[in-house]
């Protein structure tokens, strides 16, 4: 076997290192495109209230449910050698364990210059971001665990227990504000542009996680004072006052919807009719406690609505299809659509019957 002349094996030495210098060159020179990175993982922690916020907590019995972070500064750097964009910053908020039977919602945003994104980093620049977060806890005066109430048939004694159960949850609440554990861990990610072998792509990817600490004074002594102010009794009779307007909202839906698929049998017309999932969903937001008992007791009529509320849907879906569909054909989709209304009539009608035998029923029963 013949050896390989020296000369070669000198120039392969040579040239490989320079080959390799070569590409990285190309590299951070021309490909690399643009690089963008967190600076460094922020701080936050949950902001407390001021002397004047404490020494006015115990002027009201409202008990707020939404707890603010201090904001966050992200401060993102591209050392690549292209301009990017940050797309999306995307925090999301992982209570711990202990924590986590309080939570119920959180809400962030995140802007560069009081202006959302996204928004674009030349290359070697850094750019600097504005992250605002709240955290929410239950609504103590508004939430109703089924699970632990399971006699509902009469309102008072159920609204007592909810109650009583809730300052029990509030006062855990307290103790554990004022015990200083931190409440969890805030992840935040982040899609951004970034070099792909098939090119400049869109990427998403974790950046941070920031455990998020409870260092507050006045907050939890703030809700020590309204724990004391608890008054269960109005509590309880502000729940009873509500009881007879749950079925109000809902009544005046059927009644816009009988009415205009009354009008429009006679005048050969079609509208949409009102979604009355959307009234469901507004009647939960605004009487949790009063609205979730009642239906809870009068579950043959909420499956009725329920029911009806599919068919409003559909019939909405139709009338969508009839107005977009090409002439030949909408004459015959207006005849099933048609036929469709004549059937909703009698339901509409006799939901709204039913419906306000449940109102007089419920003034009576709270009276």
């Amino acid at each position: 076997m013949s050896m390989i002349p020296s000369e070669i094996v000198l120039t392969i030495i040579i040239s490989v290192p320079a080959l390799v210098i070569s590409l990285l060159s190309l590299w951070f020179s021309h490909l690399k495109g643009p690089d963008i990175d967190l600076c460094d993982v922020p701080e936050t922690e949950l902001n407390d209230w001021s002397k004047q916020e404490l020494d006015q907590s115990s002027l009201s019995g409202y008990v707020p449910y939404g707890l603010g972070l201090k904001p966050m500064q992200l401060v993102f750097m591209n050392s690549g050698n292209r301009a990017g964009a940050v797309i999306q910053v995307t925090p999301k908020f992982e209570p711990n364990a202990k924590f986590e039977t309080f939570y119920r919602d959180e809400w962030g945003s995140v802007e560069v210059n009081g202006k959302g994104l996204p928004t674009s980093i030349k290359e070697g620049d850094t750019c600097i971001m504005k992250l605002s977060y709240r955290i929410d806890v239950i609504d103590w005066r508004q939430d109703f665990r089924n699970d632990e109430i399971h006699d509902i048939s009469n309102f008072k004694e159920a609204f007592t227990k909810s109650v009583e159960l809730d300052k029990s949850h509030f006062s855990e609440f307290v103790n554990f504000l004022r015990s200083g554990e931190s409440l969890g861990n805030l992840r935040i990610s982040m899609t951004h542009s970034a070099r792909k072998w098939s090119g400049v792509r869109t990427t998403t990817r974790e950046i941070a996680k920031v455990e998020v600490k409870n260092r507050c004074k006045n907050l939890p002594e703030g809700l020590k004072k309204k724990l004391e102010m608890w008054d269960s009794a109005s509590a309880v009779n502000e729940l009873l006052r509500r009881i007879p307007e749950v079925p109000d909202q809902l009544i005046e839906k059927l009644k816009e919807n009988l009415d205009r698929v009354s009008r429009e049998l006679k005048r050969g017309s079609f509208h949409m009719l009102d979604d009355l999932g959307d009234y469901w969903r507004r009647l939960y937001e605004q009487r949790r406690v009063a609205s979730r008992i009642v239906f809870e007791r009068e579950k043959d009529l909420k499956s009725q609505l329920d029911e009806l509320s599919q068919e409003i849907r559909a019939y909405n879906s139709e009338l969508y299809l009839v107005s977009a569909a090409r002439e030949d054909v909408r004459s015959e989709r207006i005849e099933t659509l048609n036929q469709k209304r004549q059937k909703l009539q009698p339901k509409i009608k006799e939901a709204l019957s039913k419906v306000e035998d449940l109102r007089k029923k419920l003034i009576d029963e709270v009276q």
